[in-house]
């Protein structure tokens, strides 16, 4: 009986995270279960509970990767990659200010070295993070 709730209690927490690990605990349970009403030995339920564990981990560990694979969405930032554009506020990493304008629009910006980059000089896109576009001065 223990087996059955320990196999409820690892299906609600596994309900409650993100990942598909702690379900592969409510089988396991389950199997121990099955091995309880076979044999009353403690220790060899535990040894069923821990290699069936293991076994289910390394069975659902492919199928939980392809659902949690994350496809990485396109935006129009990507677009600005290797653009140039003019600085229009200087670009100092260690305040996090800095903004340059690349086809007519105004971004924030930061500079992939740790220099500064003055107003109105030349910058090239070289990565995206976050809302800052990561710049090159040229």
């Amino acid at each position: 009986m223990v087996w059955i709730v320990l196999a409820v209690i690892f299906g609600i927490a596994e309900l409650l995270t993100a990942g598909f690990f702690i379900l592969n605990f409510s089988f396991a349970s389950i199997v121990a279960y099955i091995a309880s009403l076979i044999t009353d030995d403690l220790y060899v339920q535990l040894l069923v509970f821990l290699v069936s564990s293991i076994i289910f981990l390394f069975a659902t560990k492919p199928i939980a990767n392809k659902l949690q694979k994350e496809d990485k969405i396109k935006t129009n930032t990507d677009k600005l990659i290797g653009q140039v554009g003019v600085v229009t506020e200087t670009v100092n990493n260690m305040n996090s200010t800095g903004q340059a304008k690349f086809n007519g629009e105004i971004w924030s910006i930061k500079s992939n070295s740790e220099e500064n980059i003055e107003k109105d000089q030349k910058v090239k896109v070289i990565e995206v993070s976050g809302v800052k576009l990561i710049v090159e001065k040229i």
